[in-house]
């Protein structure tokens, strides 16, 4: 059974005005210091004693400066760990900050018990337990890096050159256009098993574009010629 977030504050209460202020719509305010939570109880060389505190507004803050990728990786953690996070998107939704919040309030029930952890170990050592499992969907969303790569290499395979900035900027949103059509479905268990299914396979989808280009073709046409020319050749 999924996990569910500690009972909110009374609202207007002395309680919510001091750790509830920091959320995906309403900001997070500097001035709000009250430690709620603790993160981590490992020790390190500069601290063997070490006791990492956090307030939710400061955890709120942690959630909402990750990149969508990092959300996306927490969220299936919390997930396999047993806490609901609703649809997984890289998005800050209100189910996912609901079980990055619980997920810490039970973290600090364990360090004050005398376990030595921080969020993460806490996760991979509670993962599978007692989850309902559920369904993740995911978009992917390449960057113009990587699908320039990737388009020249193809270019070179069949072309025998690189694309040219337009071609590139055509590709690239035919790209995303597919990966939009997509997406990754990841179906959990809820005994910390999972299958995906789904995506993209951006060469293969190049591949079948380009290859029906007149320049790739030609470059088709060019290659059996000099092979032909070759094999006469040696036979003289």
């Amino acid at each position: 059974m999924g996990r569910i977030a500690p009972k909110p504050f009374k609202k207007g209460s002395a309680q919510e005005a001091v750790v509830n202020q920091g959320t995906s719509t309403g900001g997070f305010d500097p001035n709000a210091s009250a430690a709620s939570y603790i993160t981590s109880s490992i020790p390190n060389s500069a601290n063997p004693n070490n006791l990492e505190k956090a307030s939710e507004a400061q955890l709120n803050k942690e959630l909402i400066d990750m990149t969508p990728a990092e959300r996306i990786a927490y969220a299936n953690r919390l997930r396999n760990a047993g806490y609901s996070v609703g649809n997984v998107t890289g998005a800050v939704t209100k189910d996912l900050r609901n079980a990055w919040l619980s997920a810490h309030s039970d973290l600090t029930t364990e360090i004050q018990a005398g376990q030595q952890l921080d969020l993460p170990t806490f996760l991979e050592i509670n993962k599978g337990a007692g989850g309902k499992g559920g369904v993740s969907i995911q978009t992917a969303q390449i960057n113009d890096t990587s699908a320039a790569s990737i388009i020249n290499q193809v270019y070179r395979n069949l072309v025998g050159q690189d694309a040219t900035p337009e071609e590139i900027a055509m590709y690239t949103k035919q790209i995303r256009k597919a990966q939009m059509a997509n997406p990754t479905k990841t179906v959990y268990s809820g005994s910390g098993s999972s299958m995906t299914t789904g995506g993209l396979d951006t060469q293969q989808l190049l591949t079948q574009q380009i290859e029906q280009t007149q320049p790739a073709i030609e470059n088709r046409a060019t290659d059996a010629y000099q092979i032909m020319f070759q094999e006469l050749g040696g036979l003289r």
